[in-house]
């Protein structure tokens, strides 16, 4: 975990708002691309603080799921929270036969995690391999399209040689003019052709939208709910080694699950229960900056006041209770400000 958590800590500056509200934009998964009124400001979770009062969309954009959208009014000062949960464009799915062919490809069973764009597929197997293979939704108005064009291309070769072949007295330039028949015919092969080419073109675009990928990720969403519920039920157990082995595999492995800013929180407590303030702050710090949830952000906070204090780094124990947003009931301003207020006197009595 020291390893793998101690580093540059990113903040994230949001354009310019005016003063006003507090805004936290989360979504299941996370580090998902934030629009607010059109306008980048980065990935989930998100605060925006001092955002003035009137109506907005924020939208979450992420690859491999569909955007998802919400109108917030943001009205006086208060705090407000959006939650999204874009739907996904792709299932991450997992094959246990011995090796598992996709196109051209061949995949051990080590490697048979992948990412499946949503659509049909076509599962074959034998005794040691599983083929999956993209279906076009259209295919059967392709082949349709295709034999369509072939009759209607024969039709018109034998239209035209009769008109060729046939002499009735006419004029040369009458006479070599396709008929009303044979120019029906080539009419109807002409459009059939150029609806089965368009819908070929279709068919390719589809194929390449529906490239699969195997899996890179250590964890998949489940696993990592998996994980972080695991963990919940080991803490509860008071087995504290356990359940920060569970935390810190899914903050390290867990990719963009929305498990992230929990497992990182829980983490950070059972540090600081342990007696590691330093790593616990260090932890607590990049939950703020990095992963603003709102659901642990006033906590992070909070504990990051109490953490500070006990390390007699006062001035940044008071910076970071200054900061709390108040949305978790959990925390009373009255009682916090107290506790600036003593933290103040030791600032001074220590000075």
């Amino acid at each position: 975990m020291r390893a793998i958590m101690i580093g540059a800590i990113a903040v994230l500056i949001a354009p310019p708002l005016a003063a006003g509200a507090t805004l936290f934009v989360t979504s299941a998964p996370i580090r998902a691309e934030v629009m607010i009124n059109g306008t980048a400001y980065g990935p989930t979770p998100l605060l925006v603080r001092d955002i003035a009062a009137g109506p907005y969309e924020v939208t979450v954009i992420k690859p491999g799921y569909r955007p998802a959208s919400e109108q917030v009014e943001i009205v006086g000062q208060g705090v407000h929270a959006v939650r999204l949960r874009p739907q996904p464009d792709l299932f991450v799915g997992s094959f246990s036969a011995e090796q598992t062919i996709i196109g051209s490809r061949v995949y051990s069973r080590q490697e048979s995690v992948f990412e499946l764009p949503s659509g049909t597929y076509e599962i074959t197997a034998d005794e040691n391999s599983l083929r999956l293979s993209p279906v076009y939704p259209r295919e059967g108005t392709l082949r349709a399209a295709r034999l369509t064009t072939v009759a209607a291309g024969l039709a018109a070769i034998f239209a035209t040689a009769e008109d060729l072949l046939i002499r009735d007295g006419r004029s040369f330039f009458t006479s070599y003019l396709p008929s009303p028949a044979t120019f029906a015919v080539l009419t109807v092969t002409a459009g059939a052709a150029g609806f089965w080419i368009g819908l070929a073109a279709d068919r390719r675009a589809y194929e390449e939208r529906m490239a699969v990928n195997r899996f890179t990720g250590a964890l998949t969403h489940a696993e990592a709910e998996r994980g972080y519920l695991e963990s919940d039920a080991a803490l509860e157990a008071g087995s504290l080694s356990r359940a920060l082995g569970g935390y810190s595999r899914v903050v390290a492995e867990g990719g963009d699950s929305e498990y992230v800013p929990s497992a990182l929180y829980k983490s950070a407590q059972i540090y600081s229960v342990s007696g590691d303030l330093e790593l616990a702050a260090r932890l607590l710090e990049i939950l703020v900056a990095e992963f603003p949830d709102v659901d642990v952000y006033d906590r992070a906070l909070k504990l990051l006041g109490d953490l500070y204090t006990s390390l007699s780094r006062y001035g940044e124990a008071i910076d970071r209770l200054e900061h709390m947003v108040y949305y978790d009931d959990l925390f009373d301003r009255e009682d916090i400000a107290a506790q600036i207020a003593e933290i103040t006197a030791l600032q001074e009595a220590d000075s």
